[in-house]
């Protein structure tokens, strides 16, 4: 599931209404548990836990699941009462478990509806003072992506018995298939995440994977002096790459016909033609710098990350592309200082590689050092304007294991409504035992972990979420990372002093940095908060909902997960002293903030996400309800 049950849809009709009521289902259940999490809207602060629900009708309102009791929370300032079934979390915490939210106009009146996400957002906004609220400047907005959200999500949730019924009917299911089922989850616990800010329906479903639509690329020829490109691109081109040998011939026809051999052909993705290239670049066309060619060449599909295609055919290189849309509080652009740093942390991750073994057996990466972009003459890299105009090709590097397995990891967290994770039964098989089900999630937990820890003694750490880390399972069930999206490779500058590498090189917009950490205990939160708080628990409480064992027991293999590539690795004994005191140990933990940013800015136009780091409990040191000892 994306955060839900996938059921057949066998008539459209009544499949849609399901979406629509999964759909709100999942997002309520995001958005209750960041607003506890942030402690937004003073949520957490005043919820109490009681037994029961007072009966509707006379029925009960919802029995309690197994492990479940009920959350309350009172207005501040009017009288209204909503519960919601809920479970105490790791760390002492509380966490919504599902659907209904009931609402009570008094503590003493029946229940009289239900409310979903956006009666929710309604209802906490009109129980603080006006001044407050104004002083959260992106609500607005937030709402807007909210509902948004909610009307996506219904429209993925149409397509997603499709794409099971699809994925399970594969014999060996290619990268392109796996990224289509990885798309129904999309970014676990974020309550937006599913929003395309400036797509319709009919846009969603063209261009969305979970569709599984051909999209053929654009084209347009720009002057070479108008034209940034790296080193690596050398004397080849996008086309050259991307296209059939009868596709170039094609397109270098046009070229010649129309005389634009000093022009160099770059593809466009087709909304962004239509929607943000003609208007961008309107008195570039007029002068012939950019001229929009009438080629549509070059058979794609989208994969989880929308802005990135991978080829029909299943083999060549993929290709990412600027989206002028909205998602995440960022516009999907493609600046050309990120694929310069991309190129940085990708040399770095190699000269890692190169000289340590501890990761060389672990970590495969993804080359992407040949990079486009369109640069007026004498403007720099980081230049504000850039980013709409351009591409990345990314070349997959070959496995040598015959009959490897490569997936993103974020497929692990899809479930469907027979309580099977397809990812999981195309790895292991169906039926598998749990404690078959339960050594695969440590085995990921420790490979996660090892290489985390490898990147953390030479200063950097990758963005090790689930669409940018894919799973490398080869025959016999070794396990290795692949990495793609270099561009997120945080750094600790001391760190890769004292290590003896030379320091990355990134290019930055002032007061946008989000590259460079202070500490090297800021870098190891990036760990702790986008792979394990994101990622492993999000594969966790899939394979809990699944497999029945108490959710405790995942936090628990993380964990020894954690400690296992704690005592494996020759760390250094400072390093080894940092993950015992700051993972282990420590009674608190940094936590990822996503509506928190959301709330306070109004929507960013530019590339980067909003972001922002809270505390929360360390999940991992009372397993159980016990202090648990750390291994030495």
């Amino acid at each position: 599931m994306f955060g839900m049950r996938i059921a057949p849809a066998d008539d459209a009709k009544p499949g849609q209404v399901d979406s629509q009521a999964e759909a709100e289902a999942t997002v309520l259940v995001d958005l209750v548990n960041a607003l506890l999490t942030e402690n937004l809207f003073n949520l957490a602060a005043r919820l109490t836990m009681q037994t029961s629900v007072k009966p509707h009708k006379g029925k009960d309102a919802c029995d309690p699941a197994l492990g479940e009791t009920f959350a309350s929370v009172q207005a501040a300032r009017s009288a209204w009462t909503i519960v919601f079934p809920a479970s105490l979390w790791t760390g002492g915490s509380c966490r919504m478990t599902r659907g209904p939210l009931f609402y009570f106009d008094h503590p003493e009146s029946p229940v009289e509806e239900s409310l979903g996400p956006l009666e929710l957002m309604q209802l906490l906004m009109e129980d603080i003072p006006d001044r407050e609220r104004m002083a959260l400047r992106g609500l607005p907005m937030f709402l807007e992506d909210l509902r948004l959200a909610l009307r996506h999500a219904s429209l993925a949730l149409d397509a997603a018995s499709c794409v099971v019924r699809t994925f399970c009917s594969i014999m060996v299911p290619h990268l392109r298939d796996w990224e289509r089922l990885a798309a129904l989850r999309d970014r676990p616990f974020h309550p937006t995440a599913r929003a395309r800010r400036g797509w319709d329906d009919e846009t969603y479903r063209r261009y969305s994977p979970e569709y599984g639509r051909t999209v053929t690329l654009e084209w347009v020829a720009v002057h070479k002096e108008w034209v940034h490109q790296s080193l690596e691109a050398g004397l080849t081109t996008p086309a050259a790459l991307l296209l059939s040998h009868a596709d170039q011939v094609h397109l270098n026809h046009i070229l010649v016909a129309d005389k634009l051999k000093t022009h160099i052909p770059i593809p466009v993705h087709p909304w962004q033609m239509v929607h943000g290239l003609r208007h961008q670049f309107a008195k570039e066309i007029k002068a012939d710098i950019v001229r929009v060619l009438d080629a549509p060449l070059g058979e794609f599909i989208p994969t989880s990350s929308i802005r990135t295609l991978a080829p029909v055919a299943g083999n060549g290189y993929h290709v990412k592309l600027p989206l002028a849309i909205g998602s995440l509080g960022a516009l999907r652009i493609l600046p050309p200082h990120y694929l310069h740093n991309g190129e940085q942390a990708q040399s770095y991750l190699e000269m890692i590689l190169q000289r340590d073994t501890r990761l060389s057996q672990r970590l495969l990466l993804c080359n992407e050092r040949r990079w486009w972009s369109y640069l007026p003459p004498g403007k720099g890299l980081t230049n504000p304007e850039a980013g709409h105009l351009g591409c990345l090709i990314r070349d997959y590097p070959i496995i040598p294991a015959c009959h490897a397995t490569v997936l993103p990891l974020s497929a692990l967290t899809v479930q469907t409504q027979d309580q099977q994770v397809p990812a999981l039964v195309a790895l292991i098989g169906p039926g598998c035992s749990l404690h078959r089900v339960l050594q695969f999630f440590s085995d990921v937990v420790t490979i996660v972990s090892e290489v985390a820890f490898v990147c953390l003694e030479y200063g950097v750490m990758p963005e090790l979420h689930g669409q940018n880390v894919l799973l490398v399972h080869e025959p016999g069930g070794r396990l290795r990372l692949l990495l793609r999206d270099h561009d997120t490779l945080r750094m600790y500058p001391q760190a890769v002093e004292q290590s003896g590498m030379p320091v990355l090189r990134y290019l930055l917009r002032p007061g946008h940095n989000t590259l460079i950490t202070a500490s090297r205990e800021e870098l190891l939160s990036y760990f702790q908060t986008l792979a394990v708080q994101v990622m492993l628990a999000s594969i966790g409480k899939t394979l809990a909902q699944t497999y029945h064992p108490e959710e405790f027991s995942f936090w628990r293999i993380i964990r020894e997960g954690i400690e296992r590539a704690h005592a494996s690795l020759a760390l250094s004994w400072e390093l080894r002293k940092l993950l015992r005191t700051q993972v282990l140990e420590s009674e608190t933990w940094p936590s990822k903030l996503i509506l928190s940013p959301l709330f306070q800015h109004p929507a960013c136009e530019g590339p980067g996400m909003p972001s922002a780091q809270g505390i929360t409990a360390n999940p991992l040191r009372d397993i159980n309800g016990r202090k648990r000892e750390t291994r030495r």
